[in-house]
């Protein structure tokens, strides 16, 4: 959502309902400024720092929500020092400022009264003072606020920055005190490093905080990202000169720039350059294992055996008779094949009877007595294959049982499919 569209309002945090610690994502009531009554709103987000008792100035838009009602969720935020002392007892008293609970707040806020927080910020040694504090809980206490103003200070100013509170978060997760100074030195780590952030958001940060259009961590990144969009299409390689011509009027720099860090990208391998062809290496690689892998499969001997020729044509020309169909030669060639070999790629333009030799071929298997599974690369493309043959088909993933969370397959050759044949 752009900024015109955003909506503000500033009040103190009453209470925080919910709180995820690992995203940092917060459902609070907010009493606004300038309300006559106890009248508090409900807001949502990831405002990893929200405390109770602090002022904020929330920047979202309202929403509402079919189970909870009326809600505004946050874009970004902004801290403002509570002005009222109950206020900063409440805010020194919040979980999130460890070492302080609420009888030590009410005592420091005794004690320094409406000078608390500068005194916190400026010089707090001065809490030694106060009855009860030992050497070991000044040093939580002084402890404790500086990583609160650490992590505040971090996240105010990737807010300045354009980047949501949510994301804001995801950063300092991954940086933490340091995030300041990688996004300086080169922002465009984030891309690499945090989730959803991809080179347009990046970039943008990149020019506000002043990073030169031909430098050469934004050349890279640059080169990279035209990569990436060449294998979205659905390719493994982009010549050489076509992928400096690209990332050259993309980035709007010379295209003797976009060579160097080319050749720098081959030299840390992120790329593999090989004749006039330009290949991200793990895809490279993929290619060489791949063709290892069914170099291994087609040269294997099948478990059981091949039928003859002989016997396939026979099986062939049995199940013509019982689907009342005559296959072209190339379709009765093909399903003769497929029983025959360990592997076999079935290729043709629309119209050209792959369906129907596909049917041909799981009919001549269930003749040899062979199990089955088929699946495809997308939900669609299975449901259809399902509706043709009248089997189950599931995608790629799903048969592999694909684990996000490790970004492995739990199906692999310790623990195989346990079919004889498959059909992608």
């Amino acid at each position: 959502m752009s900024k015109e569209h955003l909506e503000q309002i500033k009040g103190v945090v009453k209470t925080i309902t919910f709180r995820n610690e690992e995203n940092g994502y917060v459902v609070a009531r907010i009493e606004p400024e300038g309300s006559r009554t106890d009248r508090t709103v409900t807001v949502t987000g990831t405002v990893k720092m929200l405390g109770e008792g602090e002022t904020v100035v929330l920047n979202g838009y309202w929403v509402n929500d079919e189970k909870w009602g009326r809600q505004f969720r946050v874009h970004s935020y902004e801290s403002v020092t509570p002005s009222s002392l109950e206020g900063i007892k409440r805010f020194l008293a919040s979980p999130l400022i460890k070492g302080i609970g609420p009888v030590l707040a009410e005592r420091i806020v005794n004690a320094f009264g409406e000078d608390t927080i500068r005194v916190l910020d400026e010089e707090p040694w001065k809490i030694k003072k106060i009855p009860g504090i030992s050497p070991k809980k000044l040093d939580e206490v002084i402890a404790g606020w500086r990583r609160h103003r650490s992590i505040r200070d971090v996240m105010v100013f990737l807010q300045s920055y354009d980047i949501s509170s949510a994301y804001a978060a995801k950063i300092y997760q991954e940086y933490g005190e340091d995030t300041v100074q990688v996004m300086r030195d080169n922002p465009y780590r984030l891309i690499r490093d945090v989730r959803g952030i991809g080179f347009i958001k990046a970039d943008h940060v990149a020019m506000k905080l002043g990073i030169e259009k031909d430098s050469s961590h934004r050349i890279r990144a640059g080169l990279i990202h035209t990569m990436d969009e060449c294998i979205d299409k659905g390719n493994i390689f982009i010549p050489v000169t076509k992928i400096v011509e690209t990332a050259a009027a993309a980035l709007g720099v010379d295209a003797d720039l976009v060579d160097r860090s080319l050749t720098h990208l081959e030299k840390q391998k992120e790329f593999t350059v090989e004749e006039d062809r330009v290949y991200r290496t793990d895809l490279y690689q993929a290619e060489f294992i791949i063709t290892r892998h069914l170099d291994t499969i087609s040269r294997t001997p099948r478990s059981g055996g091949a039928p003859t020729g002989e016997q396939a044509e026979k099986m062939v020309r049995e199940i013509e008779a019982e689907r009342k169909i005559e296959f072209a030669a190339h379709q009765r060639e093909a399903i003769v094949r497929a029983a025959r070999s360990k592997l076999m790629v079935l290729t043709g333009g629309p119209g050209t009877g792959k369906t129907t030799t596909v049917l041909g071929i799981i009919d001549l298997f269930r003749r040899l007595r062979m199990s089955v599974l088929l699946c495809a690369p997308t939900g669609r493309a299975a449901k259809r294959l399902s509706e043709t043959t009248g089997m189950e088909a599931k995608t790629i993933h799903r048969l592999l049982e694909f684990n996000p969370h490790t970004g492995k397959f739990s199906k692999n050759e310790g623990d195989t499919l346990g079919a004889h044949a498959v059909i992608v």
